[in-house]
Protein backbone atom coordinates (compact mmCIF):
# COMPACT_ATOMS: atom_id res chain seq x y z
CA UNK A 1 0.00 0.00 0.00
CA UNK A 2 2.99 2.86 0.56
CA UNK A 3 4.15 1.91 -2.55
CA UNK A 4 1.28 2.57 -4.02
CA UNK A 5 0.78 5.68 -2.14
CA UNK A 6 4.56 6.98 -3.03
CA UNK A 7 4.13 6.46 -6.83
CA UNK A 8 1.14 8.37 -7.11
CA UNK A 9 3.04 11.00 -5.08
CA UNK A 10 5.84 10.65 -7.41
CA UNK A 11 3.78 11.00 -10.53
CA UNK A 12 2.02 14.38 -8.87
CA UNK A 13 5.41 15.97 -7.98
CA UNK A 14 7.19 15.41 -11.18
CA UNK A 15 3.94 16.70 -12.86
CA UNK A 16 4.04 19.72 -10.64
CA UNK A 17 7.46 20.52 -10.81
CA UNK A 18 7.09 20.50 -15.10
CA UNK A 19 3.95 22.75 -14.84
CA UNK A 20 5.26 25.13 -12.42
CA UNK A 21 8.63 24.96 -13.89
CA UNK A 22 6.98 25.73 -17.35
CA UNK A 23 4.22 28.69 -15.72
CA UNK A 24 7.58 30.48 -14.55
CA UNK A 25 9.36 30.23 -18.01
CA UNK A 26 6.34 30.86 -19.73
CA UNK A 27 8.04 28.39 -22.67
CA UNK A 28 6.20 26.06 -24.51
CA UNK A 29 7.41 23.46 -27.25
CA UNK A 30 8.85 24.78 -30.64
CA UNK A 31 7.12 22.02 -32.63
CA UNK A 32 9.41 23.25 -35.92
CA UNK A 33 12.57 23.11 -34.05
CA UNK A 34 11.50 19.46 -32.56
CA UNK A 35 11.22 18.54 -36.12
CA UNK A 36 14.43 19.62 -37.24
CA UNK A 37 16.39 18.13 -33.93
CA UNK A 38 14.22 14.64 -34.59
CA UNK A 39 15.36 14.97 -37.97
CA UNK A 40 18.73 14.90 -37.66
CA UNK A 41 18.50 11.87 -34.83
CA UNK A 42 16.84 9.82 -36.85
CA UNK A 43 18.07 10.75 -40.33
CA UNK A 44 21.68 8.73 -40.81
CA UNK A 45 23.33 8.27 -44.19
CA UNK A 46 24.13 5.08 -42.98
CA UNK A 47 22.24 2.02 -41.59
CA UNK A 48 22.93 1.88 -37.76
CA UNK A 49 22.21 -0.36 -35.18
CA UNK A 50 18.26 -1.29 -33.88
CA UNK A 51 19.33 -0.44 -30.20
CA UNK A 52 21.21 3.29 -31.27
CA UNK A 53 18.15 3.81 -33.21
CA UNK A 54 15.58 3.31 -29.68
CA UNK A 55 18.52 4.70 -27.98
CA UNK A 56 18.48 8.08 -30.14
CA UNK A 57 14.33 7.88 -29.96
CA UNK A 58 14.84 7.79 -26.19
CA UNK A 59 16.71 10.92 -26.50
CA UNK A 60 14.74 12.64 -28.84
CA UNK A 61 11.65 12.35 -26.51
CA UNK A 62 13.49 13.68 -23.52
CA UNK A 63 14.32 16.50 -25.19
CA UNK A 64 11.18 17.74 -26.03
CA UNK A 65 10.17 18.16 -22.32
CA UNK A 66 12.88 21.48 -21.94
CA UNK A 67 13.64 22.66 -25.26
CA UNK A 68 12.72 26.33 -25.22
CA UNK A 69 10.19 27.21 -27.81
CA UNK A 70 11.64 30.36 -29.81
CA UNK A 71 13.30 29.88 -32.86
CA UNK A 72 16.61 28.46 -31.89
CA UNK A 73 18.37 30.44 -34.48
CA UNK A 74 17.77 33.39 -32.23
CA UNK A 75 16.70 32.53 -29.03
CA UNK A 76 18.80 32.88 -25.90
CA UNK A 77 19.61 29.63 -25.14
CA UNK A 78 21.66 29.82 -28.16
CA UNK A 79 23.75 32.72 -27.67
CA UNK A 80 24.76 31.42 -24.31
CA UNK A 81 25.49 28.19 -25.55
CA UNK A 82 28.03 30.21 -28.40
CA UNK A 83 29.40 32.13 -25.55
CA UNK A 84 30.26 28.87 -23.09
CA UNK A 85 31.82 27.65 -26.39
CA UNK A 86 29.59 25.04 -27.29
CA UNK A 87 28.62 24.73 -30.45
CA UNK A 88 27.99 21.33 -31.33
CA UNK A 89 24.20 20.00 -31.83
CA UNK A 90 25.73 16.96 -29.81
CA UNK A 91 26.24 18.98 -26.55
CA UNK A 92 23.30 21.12 -26.84
CA UNK A 93 21.01 17.68 -27.02
CA UNK A 94 22.78 16.04 -23.90
CA UNK A 95 22.02 19.42 -22.22
CA UNK A 96 18.33 19.17 -22.46
CA UNK A 97 18.38 15.61 -21.85
CA UNK A 98 20.13 16.04 -18.53
CA UNK A 99 18.14 18.41 -17.60
CA UNK A 100 14.93 16.06 -18.12
CA UNK A 101 17.10 12.89 -16.75
CA UNK A 102 17.76 15.39 -13.61
CA UNK A 103 14.49 16.78 -12.79
CA UNK A 104 12.88 13.09 -12.90
CA UNK A 105 15.55 11.27 -11.36
CA UNK A 106 16.66 12.74 -8.70
CA UNK A 107 12.97 12.67 -7.59
CA UNK A 108 12.97 9.47 -7.76
CA UNK A 109 16.04 8.48 -6.37
CA UNK A 110 14.83 10.34 -3.43
CA UNK A 111 11.66 8.75 -2.88
CA UNK A 112 13.40 5.28 -3.05
CA UNK A 113 15.92 5.88 -0.43
CA UNK A 114 12.86 7.40 1.71
CA UNK A 115 10.95 3.53 0.62
CA UNK A 116 13.65 1.30 1.69
CA UNK A 117 14.91 3.37 4.67
CA UNK A 118 12.12 2.68 6.78
CA UNK A 119 11.67 6.61 7.78
CA UNK A 120 8.54 8.10 8.45
CA UNK A 121 7.95 11.40 7.64
CA UNK A 122 5.06 13.90 6.87
CA UNK A 123 3.64 13.92 3.42
CA UNK A 124 3.90 17.25 3.17
CA UNK A 125 7.22 16.72 3.88
CA UNK A 126 8.43 14.37 1.79
CA UNK A 127 6.09 16.24 -1.03
CA UNK A 128 8.46 19.58 -0.85
CA UNK A 129 11.62 17.30 -0.81
CA UNK A 130 10.44 15.93 -4.03
CA UNK A 131 9.37 19.22 -5.50
CA UNK A 132 12.81 20.99 -4.23
CA UNK A 133 15.15 18.21 -5.96
CA UNK A 134 12.74 18.25 -9.07
CA UNK A 135 13.62 22.00 -9.61
CA UNK A 136 16.99 22.04 -8.92
CA UNK A 137 17.65 19.17 -10.75
CA UNK A 138 15.72 21.53 -13.78
CA UNK A 139 18.01 24.16 -12.99
CA UNK A 140 21.36 22.54 -13.04
CA UNK A 141 22.58 22.68 -16.44
CA UNK A 142 21.30 26.42 -16.47
CA UNK A 143 24.19 26.75 -13.32
CA UNK A 144 26.59 24.62 -14.64
CA UNK A 145 26.22 27.04 -17.95
CA UNK A 146 26.32 30.09 -16.77
CA UNK A 147 30.02 29.35 -14.64
CA UNK A 148 30.74 28.09 -17.80
CA UNK A 149 30.30 31.03 -19.21
CA UNK A 150 31.95 33.06 -17.00
CA UNK A 151 35.08 31.35 -16.54
CA UNK A 152 35.20 32.15 -20.58
CA UNK A 153 34.58 35.61 -20.76
CA UNK A 154 37.08 35.52 -17.36
CA UNK A 155 39.78 33.84 -20.02
CA UNK A 156 38.68 36.25 -22.54
CA UNK A 157 39.06 39.55 -20.99
CA UNK A 158 42.68 38.09 -19.75
CA UNK A 159 43.77 37.88 -23.04
CA UNK A 160 42.89 40.44 -25.02
CA UNK A 161 45.16 42.95 -24.18
CA UNK A 162 48.28 40.85 -25.31
CA UNK A 163 45.77 40.19 -28.75
CA UNK A 164 45.50 44.17 -29.38
CA UNK A 165 48.87 44.43 -28.97
CA UNK A 166 49.98 41.49 -31.20
CA UNK A 167 47.45 43.36 -33.74
CA UNK A 168 49.20 46.57 -32.90
CA UNK A 169 52.78 44.80 -34.10
CA UNK A 170 51.18 43.32 -36.94
CA UNK A 171 49.32 46.50 -38.12
CA UNK A 172 52.74 48.44 -38.28
CA UNK A 173 54.66 45.97 -39.48
CA UNK A 174 52.13 46.38 -43.29
CA UNK A 175 49.31 43.75 -42.54
CA UNK A 176 45.90 44.76 -42.75
CA UNK A 177 43.19 44.25 -40.32
CA UNK A 178 41.84 41.09 -41.65
CA UNK A 179 45.21 39.46 -42.07
CA UNK A 180 46.47 40.53 -38.67
CA UNK A 181 43.25 38.79 -37.12
CA UNK A 182 44.20 35.85 -38.68
CA UNK A 183 47.90 35.71 -37.47
CA UNK A 184 46.62 37.25 -34.20
CA UNK A 185 44.32 34.16 -33.72
CA UNK A 186 47.10 31.83 -34.87
CA UNK A 187 49.59 32.87 -32.88
CA UNK A 188 46.97 33.24 -29.30
CA UNK A 189 46.01 29.42 -29.59
CA UNK A 190 49.08 28.44 -27.00
CA UNK A 191 47.64 31.39 -24.43
CA UNK A 192 44.07 31.26 -25.12
CA UNK A 193 42.41 28.85 -26.67
CA UNK A 194 38.80 30.47 -26.57
CA UNK A 195 40.14 33.91 -27.95
CA UNK A 196 42.09 32.17 -30.47
CA UNK A 197 38.55 30.42 -31.41
CA UNK A 198 36.80 33.31 -31.35
CA UNK A 199 39.00 35.30 -33.89
CA UNK A 200 39.46 31.94 -35.95
CA UNK A 201 35.46 32.05 -36.88
CA UNK A 202 35.79 35.71 -37.46
CA UNK A 203 38.31 35.20 -40.12
CA UNK A 204 35.84 32.43 -41.71
CA UNK A 205 32.96 34.46 -41.73
CA UNK A 206 35.55 37.38 -43.11
CA UNK A 207 36.67 34.71 -45.98
CA UNK A 208 32.97 34.01 -46.65
CA UNK A 209 32.03 37.32 -47.72
CA UNK A 210 30.64 39.05 -44.95
CA UNK A 211 30.80 42.46 -43.60
CA UNK A 212 33.71 43.57 -41.37
CA UNK A 213 31.03 45.94 -39.35
CA UNK A 214 28.43 42.49 -39.37
CA UNK A 215 31.36 39.95 -38.45
CA UNK A 216 33.05 42.04 -35.52
CA UNK A 217 29.55 42.34 -34.11
CA UNK A 218 28.64 39.07 -34.18
CA UNK A 219 32.04 38.90 -32.26
CA UNK A 220 30.98 40.43 -29.90
CA UNK A 221 27.71 38.91 -29.24
CA UNK A 222 29.22 35.69 -29.40
CA UNK A 223 31.50 36.93 -26.31
CA UNK A 224 29.51 38.95 -24.73
CA UNK A 225 32.76 40.73 -23.17
CA UNK A 226 32.27 44.32 -22.59
CA UNK A 227 36.37 45.37 -23.48
CA UNK A 228 35.30 43.21 -27.53
CA UNK A 229 32.42 45.61 -27.89
CA UNK A 230 34.20 48.46 -27.00
CA UNK A 231 36.73 47.46 -29.19
CA UNK A 232 34.02 46.80 -32.01
CA UNK A 233 32.75 50.30 -31.96
CA UNK A 234 36.02 51.85 -31.44
CA UNK A 235 36.95 49.68 -35.44
CA UNK A 236 34.34 50.89 -36.93
CA UNK A 237 34.29 54.46 -35.92
CA UNK A 238 38.05 54.24 -37.40
CA UNK A 239 37.42 52.84 -40.44
CA UNK A 240 34.53 55.53 -40.59
CA UNK A 241 36.52 58.38 -39.55
CA UNK A 242 39.64 57.07 -41.41
CA UNK A 243 41.77 57.35 -37.83
CA UNK A 244 45.13 55.33 -37.13
CA UNK A 245 43.85 52.18 -36.28
CA UNK A 246 47.12 50.90 -34.53
CA UNK A 247 47.13 54.56 -32.43
CA UNK A 248 43.57 53.22 -31.53
CA UNK A 249 44.51 49.55 -30.60
CA UNK A 250 47.20 51.06 -28.49
CA UNK A 251 45.01 53.24 -26.53
CA UNK A 252 42.26 50.96 -26.00
CA UNK A 253 45.04 47.86 -24.76
CA UNK A 254 46.48 50.52 -22.16
CA UNK A 255 43.02 51.21 -20.80
CA UNK A 256 42.53 47.51 -20.64
CA UNK A 257 45.36 47.29 -18.88
CA UNK A 258 44.13 49.59 -16.37
CA UNK A 259 41.06 48.29 -15.88
CA UNK A 260 42.74 44.96 -15.20
CA UNK A 261 45.27 46.12 -12.61
CA UNK A 262 42.22 48.18 -10.90
CA UNK A 263 40.39 44.78 -10.41
CA UNK A 264 43.19 43.38 -9.14
CA UNK A 265 43.90 46.09 -6.49
CA UNK A 266 40.25 45.75 -5.81
CA UNK A 267 40.59 42.38 -5.36
CA UNK A 268 43.49 43.05 -3.29
CA UNK A 269 41.37 45.45 -0.86
CA UNK A 270 39.02 42.78 -0.13
CA UNK A 271 41.22 40.06 1.15
CA UNK A 272 41.46 41.95 4.76
CA UNK A 273 37.79 42.19 5.22
CA UNK A 274 37.43 38.36 3.95
CA UNK A 275 40.00 37.47 6.55
CA UNK A 276 38.03 39.11 9.32
CA UNK A 277 35.92 35.97 9.93
CA UNK A 278 38.09 33.42 9.87
CA UNK A 279 40.21 35.34 12.05
CA UNK A 280 37.30 35.99 14.57
CA UNK A 281 36.49 32.41 14.53
CA UNK A 282 39.82 30.28 13.94
CA UNK A 283 42.49 31.92 14.78
CA UNK A 284 41.58 34.47 17.97
CA UNK A 285 40.13 31.32 20.52
CA UNK A 286 43.73 29.60 19.72
CA UNK A 287 45.35 32.91 20.83
CA UNK A 288 43.10 33.12 23.66
CA UNK A 289 43.93 29.82 24.43
CA UNK A 290 47.81 30.26 24.51
CA UNK A 291 48.10 33.68 26.48
CA UNK A 292 45.51 33.27 29.23
CA UNK A 293 45.52 30.25 29.50
CA UNK A 294 48.51 29.59 32.09
CA UNK A 295 47.29 32.78 33.71
CA UNK A 296 44.01 31.46 34.23
CA UNK A 297 45.28 28.05 35.35
CA UNK A 298 48.02 30.52 38.21
CA UNK A 299 44.73 31.92 39.22
CA UNK A 300 42.70 28.67 39.64
CA UNK A 301 45.67 27.04 41.71
CA UNK A 302 45.89 30.39 43.41
CA UNK A 303 42.19 30.50 44.58
CA UNK A 304 41.74 26.97 45.57
CA UNK A 305 43.63 26.86 48.41
CA UNK A 306 42.33 29.78 50.01
CA UNK A 307 38.81 28.73 49.15
CA UNK A 308 39.17 25.10 50.69
CA UNK A 309 41.39 27.07 54.50
CA UNK A 310 37.74 29.07 54.35
CA UNK A 311 35.63 25.63 54.63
Amino acid sequence: MEIIFLSILFILVTGASFYFIERFQSRRIDERLLTIKNESLLTQPEPIDPLELYARKVVAWLVTFSMPHEEWETSEDRIRFLRAGYRSEKIILIYFTAKTLLTLMLPTVYLLLYLFSGASHSTFRVLVTSFCLATAGYYFPNFYLSQRIKARQQEIFESFPDALDLMRVCIGAGLGLDGSLMRVGQELSIKSRALSEEFHILNLELRAGAVREHAMRNLAERTGVEDIHSLVAMLIQSERFGTSVSDSLKVHAEGLRSKRKMLAQEAAAKIPVKLTIPMILCIFPALFVVILGPAVINIIHTILPLMRATH
